[in-house]
């Protein structure tokens, strides 16, 4: 099984280097149903990231009614002109990390009260450009992770940190523990540019997970809501 999530379009202007067109979404769509009917002995899901940022509710919404998405990963990757993959010598913002970290949590809490996202993803990725932040983001996690909770929604246990920066996978361990103590499911996601990426470091994942005391994770079967039991030999 394979789920596809390219980033989606979102309103004109809105960092159109890093995304589909509408027309290329709508190519986008007819090229994974004819992977289906090509590859029949293969699950392939349909899902889109989308950016969390403001006003991003409208085109969402017009892209669930139109097409058959199965499932929708919400990231923030801007805060206003922050971009989130920056490093602190070259981020164009003068806000303090405080701030910054505050705000990106914002956008990600309008993503879970906006009822169109299933997944969050790469919860703490801010860490990449503000490493010395750790603690005022897990602050902030808290309390979204509160919130995630509430609303039943699931958290991705993103591995490309691995093999990227900071060396260390999204969200961080203490995040898991703290997602574990409040019965929030995990979903793995590879972050897959290239081919060679997809699945990579899952291994590991599982390792963390188990280590933490999952023993269960969700998949997609009538919505992310739906869970499988891991194997005995496998806890």
């Amino acid at each position: 099984e394979i789920g596809f999530a390219d980033h989606a379009p979102a309103k004109k202007g809105f960092d159109p280097e890093h995304r589909m067109t509408l027309d290329q979404f709508s190519e986008y769509v007819r090229e994974i149903q004819k992977l289906r009917t090509q590859f029949p002995s293969i699950i392939i899901r349909l899902g889109i990231e989308v950016d969390l940022h403001p006003d991003f509710e409208d085109v969402l919404n017009r892209l669930r009614q139109n097409y058959p998405i199965e499932y929708v990963i919400g990231s923030v990757h801007f805060v206003e002109d922050f971009f989130v993959f920056s490093t602190e010598e070259t981020h164009r913002s003068n806000r303090p990390e405080e701030t910054l970290v505050h705000q990106y949590f914002q956008l990600i809490d309008q993503g879970i009260e906006s009822g169109l996202v299933d997944v969050i993803g790469h919860i703490d990725v801010i860490k990449w450009a503000l490493p010395h932040a750790k603690m005022k983001i897990f602050s902030e996690g808290q309390r979204i992770l509160e919130h995630i909770a509430e609303r039943g929604l699931i958290i991705e246990l993103n591995t490309s940190g691995l093999r990227k920066h900071p060396g260390e996978m999204y969200p961080a361990e203490d995040f898991l523990r703290l997602a574990h103590t409040w019965g929030i499911p995990i979903c793995l996601g590879s972050d897959a540019h290239r081919p060679q990426e997809i699945g990579a470091d899952f291994d590991k994942a599982y390792d963390l997970l188990k280590r933490i005391g999952y023993c269960r994770e969700a998949i997609l079967k009538n919505g992310l809501r739906g869970f499988v039991p891991v194997e005995k030999n496998n806890q």
